[in-house]
Parts: C-alpha cells; sequence; structure tokens
C-alpha cells in the first residue's frame, strides 16, 4: 500500500520553523546566561573581623518575580509591566514581607518572599491612606500605618481589611509607629512627643516625655523615629537635637546618645532608628549616606556601613531600617559561602538605586 505524503500548508510550515528556530536560540541563550557574580562587600572591610555584608536589593517588581515564559517573550514581544519603588520612607518586615511605606505614589509596596510577588497596597474608603510614611505589624498580624497626610494611624487586619484609626488634635502629626505587645506607639512630631496607645481599646495611656519634664535635656523637639526595646524603654531619633533620647516605660529620660556633627558617633541628619536582640542600636544619617550602630549599654559606636552616592551599592538619602530574624532563609543564597547570616538589616533610599538595600548581619562561619 503507497503512503500518503502528508503536505504541510506554507504558511503553517514557515510558523513552525520559526518556532524551532525560537526555541533552537532559546535554548542555546539559557545555556551560555550565568549569573552575575559580585565580590562580597563586607562591613567592615578586611582585614578587620566581617560583621555585615550587603546581600542584594529591591527596587522594582521584576527583582522578586519571575520573568515572563522566554518562549511567549520570543513569539510576542510582551515583557510584562515592571511596577516600580519610588520614594520608600519607612519600612517594616514580617511573616515574609517586606513593606515599604513610599511617599510618592502614597501607597504601600509589598514584596512578598515567599511567593514571590509584588503588590501595592491602595485601601480605599474609610482606609484610604494619603501619604504613608512609617508602618509596623503586630504580633496578630494587624498592619499600622502612620499617614502624615491624613494626620492618623490606620490600622489594617491581615488581610488588608481597614478596622479602625487613630487620631488627635489640630497638632497630631503622626510620623512613625511601633507596635509593641499590648501597646501602640506613635510619634507625633506636630506635638513633640510619642504617644502610648492600648493595642485593643485605642486609649492613650502615657505621653513621652512624661508631663513633668522640665528640663531642656529631656524635650524631643523633632521626633522622627522610633523603636521599642523587649522591656518597654523607648527611643526616639531627635532630628533637630541631633541625638537619640531613651526613656523608660514611664516615659522618664534615661539618657541620650549622640550629638551634632559628621564624626564618628555624631549625627548630621537623623532618621530611621532599629534595635537588635543583641542591645545594638542602628542609627540611619540621611546626610552621611550612613548608618551607624551603637552599643546600647556604653553608647560606645561599634561600626557603622553604608556607601554614598557614585558607589556599587550606594545609599542615597536613606530614611528608615527595619531589622527582621524570621526571612533568613529567603537571603542566605546571597551570602557569601564562608558567611552565616543571623539577622536581616533593611535600609531605604528615597533617591537614586537601589530603593531598598538588604544586609546581612553575621559572622564567619567555623
Amino acid at each position: 500500500m503507497k503512503k500518503k505524503r502528508i503536505v504541510c500548508p506554507a504558511g503553517v510550515l514557515s510558523r513552525l520553523r520559526i518556532l524551532a528556530l525560537g526555541i533552537g536560540i532559546l535554548g542555546v541563550a539559557g545555556c551560555a546566561t550565568k549569573p552575575i557574580v559580585r565580590k562580597p562587600i563586607f562591613y567592615p572591610p578586611a582585614p578587620d573581623e566581617p560583621r555585615i555584608q550587603y546581600l542584594t536589593s529591591f527596587s522594582t517588581s521584576a527583582d522578586i518575580e519571575p520573568p515572563p515564559n522566554r518562549l511567549l517573550t520570543f513569539l510576542t514581544g510582551y515583557k510584562g509591566k515592571v511596577r516600580s519603588v519610588l520614594k520608600p520612607y519607612g519600612v517594616a518586615v514580617a511573616n515574609g514581607r517586606i513593606f515599604l511605606c513610599d511617599t510618592y505614589l502614597g501607597c504601600l509596596c509589598v514584596f512578598d518572599l515567599e511567593h514571590g510577588v509584588f503588590s501595592y497596597f491602595t485601601p480605599r474608603g474609610p482606609g484610604a491612606i494619603g501619604k504613608p510614611i512609617n508602618a509596623d505589624v503586630d504580633a496578630d498580624r494587624n498592619l499600622y500605618v502612620a499617614d502624615v497626610e491624613r494626620r492618623r494611624v490606620v490600622k489594617f487586619d491581615a488581610q488588608g481589611q481597614y478596622l479602625t484609626a487613630i487620631t488627635g488634635n489640630e497638632t497630631f502629626r503622626p510620623v512613625d509607629v511601633v507596635a509593641r505587645g499590648e501597646k501602640v506607639y506613635v510619634v507625633d512630631t506636630g506635638g513633640r512627643k510619642v504617644r502610648v496607645y492600648d493595642r485593643t481599646s485605642g486609649t492613650e495611656l502615657l505621653v513621652v516625655p512624661a508631663a513633668t519634664a522640665t528640663n531642656v535635656s529631656e524635650e524631643l523637639y523633632v521626633p522622627i523615629n522610633a523603636d521599642v526595646d523587649d522591656d518597654g524603654n523607648i527611643y526616639v531619633a531627635d532630628a533637630a537635637a541631633f541625638r537619640v533620647q531613651i526613656y523608660d516605660p514611664e516615659g522618664q529620660r534615661v539618657k541620650s546618645i549622640g550629638s551634632q556633627g559628621t564624626g564618628f558617633g555624631e549625627f548630621a541628619r537623623p532618621k530611621g532608628i532599629a534595635l537588635d536582640r543583641g542591645g545594638r542600636m542602628y542609627i540611619v544619617d540621611a546626610a552621611a549616606q550612613l548608618v551607624q550602630v551603637f552599643d546600647v549599654k556604653t553608647s560606645a559606636l561599634l561600626m557603622y556601613f553604608g556607601d554614598p552616592e557614585g558607589s556599587e551599592v550606594p545609599l542615597s538619602l536613606p530614611a528608615g531600617i527595619a531589622i527582621d530574624y524570621d526571612s533568613v532563609q529567603y537571603f542566605q543564597k546571597y551570602a557569601d559561602p564562608g558567611f552565616e547570616v543571623e539577622y536581616l538589616v533593611l535600609v531605604t533610599s528615597q533617591y537614586g538605586s537601589p530603593r531598598v538595600s538588604i544586609y546581612g548581619f553575621g559572622h564567619r562561619k567555623q
């Protein structure tokens, strides 16, 4: 029996040839592509023992989301839509997600590390936000956003649904929020105070510094950022006094760290502040474009890190900082093989690129 010859229409044959060629080209390209290898950047630099390593950075959705299917891109030309972070200030990390407060876009830029997804958090209705400047997440996964434009702190549940808001009088200007235990700490730069609220009822419990403060050394002038340690002590970066004020849980001043200047242990424009579990305090200096690390107990400067504009991994007008112990698994792969990351330090830059730099605090492997 004579076999039938199958004739393929010219148009279809042409498309098949193009498809085959595309697969071949992509296959060769894929085999030839190698990851970019950067020489590890450590702080302090050698010959000192390294304690912090620059790991990576995020600026757009392309930094976390997988690229579009290469074959689809080849055939259609569609490369996907890249969404960007424009002007971040505060940063919070919780439950495998990084929250960046974008003051230009008026929303939160969210990097979901577990699922590799980027999104904009833009609530509407009663939970709408105007200019988010800082955020935090409590133990129940509720999200708090300090909205300096609408003069309130907005609270959302773990699904992003609006719950309630903290408001104040005509001078109330919230620029930072810290959720710790059963309390919420709000930095009110308009009232030159830190206001402490009950997390459940929203009742104001305390004003810091305490009402009995009469000495100028106890006062706050332009409080801009804060953090709270495990004992309830409150650390406040004061931009106008060029120092960090430390208060006990009752609002009484304990001491201050830093003074005006550009030398080691001094501040030109202090902003973000964060505490680790080892008694170290991290302070961002926007003017010096670096982060200084202090021993809280002794007030001694331990080290500093960060590089100015024009360097390989610059900090450009840095503002916010956060420390996270729970997301190390997503970033250990960026560390030098001989360096063990203990926790992450994230620092935002309001200009330039990258928008958020991710460092690892750790030690050499034994």
